[in-house]
Order: C-alpha cells, then structure tokens, then sequence
C-alpha cells in the first residue's frame, strides 16, 4: 500500500470531589482522522483533522445551589507535507487550524458574553538538508491566535507572530552519538481542556475566569538549546539537552485565598489559581531509556531557573 487512513474515537469522563470547594464532573470525548503517505516516494504527508469537545459541570460546594456550567469544542487540522527536490534536499510544510469555541454558562454581573471563539493558526515553512550524517532544516514559522473577545486585558502579540524555525544535527559517531542544536520558537493557544487534563482539581474560582485571564495565547519568545543523544551498546538510549527559553504570557500555578459563607460566620480557605506572566528560563535536561528482553526502564530529569518579569503577571483572582 501505498498510504494508510486511521479513524481513532476516545471518551473521557472526570470526576473530582474537593473538600472547600466543588469538584468537577467532566464528559468529553476526541475524534479523528488521519491519512499518512507510505514507502519512499519524493512526495510524502501526514494529514490529520479531528475534534475535542468537553461538558464540565463544576459541582456546588452547597447542595442547595445550582452547578457552573462549560463546554468547549476544539476542530481543525494540522498537516505535514515533504517534497523531495533531490537526494539530499527537501521542503517541508506544516500548516495547522483549529477553531475553538468556549460556552460560560455561569451568569455574569458585567454584561459580557459567556461565549468565546478562537481561531489558532500556525504555518511553518523550511527547507532541509541531509548528507553523511548532517542534517539542517532552516525555516520560519508563522503563528497566531484571534479571539473575537471583549475583554481587553487580553494580551496581543502582533508583532510575534513570526518565529524561527532551525534546527541542526551532526551524527558524530555512527549509531552512538548525535550532536544537535535548536532556536525555535512560537504560539500556542491555552485551551480550557489543556487545563482540565493538567490539574483534575481546577476549581470553580478560575473556571469561572477562564475567558477573560487564562484563555489566551502564550508566546514562547526563544528557545535556543544544545544537546547530545545516542546510544551505548545496543539495550541503553540517552538524551541530554540545555538551552534558554524566553514566554510571554505563560500559565503558572499558584495559590490564593478566598471566602465562603460557613454556617454562621465566613470562612477563609486556600484554593489552586492560575497565573498568567512573561518569565525567562535556563533548563537542562537528563533522560536515558534501558530496552532488553528481560526489563523496560527509563528516567528523565530536568534542572530549570526562571526568573519572572516583575509585576509581568496577570492573576485569575
């Protein structure tokens, strides 16, 4: 054959019970199609369109009131494409849409509507280059996200919606060492599924400020990094990277404090937020993998510095 077509379906159900606050009660479900090239032609793809869709109920602390309710539905594709101009030469193409739609139904106090739609776009174009174990891609990747949004504490990036796309590779030693480095960078749009998966235990608090704080676009500036992988005999694989990395707008976790009515006087209690700050970060990266017929193991570790930008962030309280 020639090319395969897969259709894969998946069903998600969350449940959370909290002791301060309401938990969630989440039915989602994933759809998809792809369609990907085979064998050694000079044209090769990789073409996938699909859907994410969510219902959350957050549940009332208090039995007699009534449950926060969100939904969001996430379809689009995201594509990649390789013509081959000669041996050793290659353009490559990855475009990318999702169209995302977010419904509050909580009653709001502002006037403004509950009902959220972003279109994300991204598209990097590059060329590559292959030969006696060098490999170069240079390119450009285009990224962008618009919200049809009211709110205007937004953050809007329009002059970064460009970001380079280059990465370098050199097999120093056949099948054991591969020397490598990066600069890339992009933008991603922060969906409220993203969050769910991440923390089972978001919290009413922040669901409830989803569109107007954390539903947005983050921007990873830079990411420069060198790196070293390969492998040792032929049971044990190894990785190791360092680099620096600027993000402007990026979601962190953090704690706040709040009130709720007890039964006779307020109490105060300790809940999960989300911040939203620009931060610059230095990591390094350890992982290795041991494969035989008796035993799978691997490990990863990760050593990171980062500094926020002062008074850089926007919090969900």
């Amino acid at each position: 054959p020639t090319a395969v077509i897969t259709f894969d379906a998946g069903l998600d159900l969350l449940r959370t019970g909290e002791r301060s606050f309401g938990g969630n009660s989440m039915t989602g479900g994933t759809a998809t199609l792809r369609a990907r090239s085979l064998g050694q032609s000079d044209f090769l793809y990789d073409v996938s369109a699909g859907w994410k869709g969510l219902g959350n109920k957050v549940l009332p602390l208090h039995s007699g009131s009534n449950p926060d309710r969100y939904t969001e539905h996430d379809a689009g594709f995201d594509a990649r494409f390789i013509y081959r101009l000669a041996d050793n030469h290659a353009i490559r193409f990855e475009p990318s849409f999702h169209h995302i739609v977010f419904g509050d139904k909580v009653v709001v106090s502002d006037g403004k509507p509950g009902k959220v739609v972003t279109n994300a776009v991204d598209i990097a174009p590059a060329y590559v280059y292959s030969d006696n174990g060098f490999s170069v891609r240079a390119g450009l990747r285009f990224s962008g996200v618009w919200r049809d949004s009211v709110f205007e504490d937004m953050a809007d990036y329009d002059g970064r919606k460009l970001s380079p796309d280059f990465r370098l590779s050199y097999e120093a030693i056949p099948d054991m060492l591969v020397l490598s480095a990066k600069v890339v960078g992009g933008q991603h749009f922060n969906t409220y599924r993203s969050y769910l998966m991440d923390n089972h235990h978001l919290t009413d608090l922040v669901s409830a400020r989803y569109r107007s704080v954390s539903g947005d676009a983050t921007v990873n500036a830079i990411d420069a990094g060198l790196g070293v992988s390969g492998r040792v005999g032929s049971i044990f694989q190894y990785g190791a990277e360092a680099g620096f990395a600027r993000y402007l707008n990026a979601p962190m976790d953090g704690i706040a404090t709040s009130y709720f009515q007890g039964d006779i006087v307020p109490q105060e209690i300790v809940v999960p937020v989300i911040l939203m700050a620009n931060y610059n970060l230095i990591y390094a990266d350890l992982n290795g993998s041991l494969a035989s017929d008796r035993i799978d193991a691997s490990a990863r570790l990760r050593l990171q510095d980062s500094r926020l930008e002062p008074d850089g962030d926007r919090t969900s309280f």
